[in-house]
This record gives structure tokens, C-alpha cells and sequence, in this order.
């Protein structure tokens, strides 16, 4: 039992070492890579009239960037690639629609959330009556989002 508290808190304590090594290299270099989404308003979108993309998700990263006091440079990423390119360091921070799963809680630290949803059906009125009517619809989501491949073909 000894062994495994210890475990834990070695393995606690070199996650917080990575992070703080990671705000220290971030904080040094002055500014802060931030995967965004431009295609998901009004979260993230291209606003034509800027030339930037705009959002609630850039307003709370530029938050981010000035609590850190550094420059915030914003990358569009698609959703299917949000925690790749987080992994493999293309960035330092991912602040977009992101579902905490258990497999991604593998992969990430996430912050406390700011946005709550829950997934809904739109349909034409009177397309289903009943919720058995769904295994014979045609249901798309987007690619990298939790509920892709939730309805595979066939």
C-alpha cells in the first residue's frame, strides 16, 4: 500500500514538474500557441471583417495569454485534430468545444468547464414519431467530436 501512495505522488509530482517546465518555456519564449476552431461558431469562426478568427473560445484564451502575460497566437485546427496536434507539441493549449471523456482524460488536463451541452437530434417535424425510428435514419456528426462513428454505416 506504501508503495502504491508513493507511486501516486512521484507520478503526481512529476506531472505538476512537466507543467511547470511547460509554463516556464511558454512564459521565456513570450507568447502562447492556442489550437482554436474557426468553424464553429460562436465559439470560433472566421470574421471576415478582422481578417481574425473571433469567438468565445479566442475571448477566453486571450484571458489565458494575459493572466500569463503573454502574447497569444492562434492556430485553427480542425476538431480531428485538437489532442494530436496538443500532444505532439504543434501547440500549447487547446481552448475549444471539447467533450471530457474518460480516453481523453488519459490523454489531457482539462480545465474546469465553461460551456455545458448536451447532444440533440434535429429532424424535419413529423420525420420520427418514435425513438426506434433512429436505427433506419441517416444521423452525420462531425469528425473528432465524441459522437463520430456513433452511427457507423450499414
Amino acid at each position: 500500500m506504501k508503495q502504491h501512495l508513493a507511486f501516486i505522488a512521484i507520478s503526481c509530482l512529476a506531472a505538476y514538474s512537466a507543467m511547470a517546465d511547460d509554463l516556464e518555456k511558454i512564459q521565456k519564449k513570450g507568447e502562447i500557441s492556442i489550437g482554436v476552431r474557426a468553424d464553429s461558431p460562436p465559439f470560433g469562426y472566421l470574421d471576415k471583417n478582422r481578417g481574425t478568427i473571433s469567438g468565445y473560445d479566442i475571448e477566453f484564451a486571450q484571458y489565458v495569454a494575459k493572466k500569463l502575460g503573454v502574447k497569444p497566437v492562434f492556430l485553427p485546427i480542425a476538431a480531428a485534430d485538437r489532442v494530436t496536434s496538443l500532444n505532439n507539441g504543434h501547440i500549447d493549449l487547446i481552448v475549444s468545444a471539447l467533450a471530457k471523456t474518460a480516453a481523453r482524460e488519459k490523454q489531457l488536463d482539462f480545465s474546469l468547464g465553461y460551456f455545458v451541452a448536451t447532444q440533440k437530434f434535429a429532424a424535419k417535424s413529423g420525420r420520427f414519431s418514435n425513438l426506434g425510428q433512429f436505427h433506419e435514419a441517416r444521423i452525420c456528426s462531425p469528425r473528432g467530436t465524441t459522437t463520430d462513428g456513433l452511427n457507423p454505416p450499414g
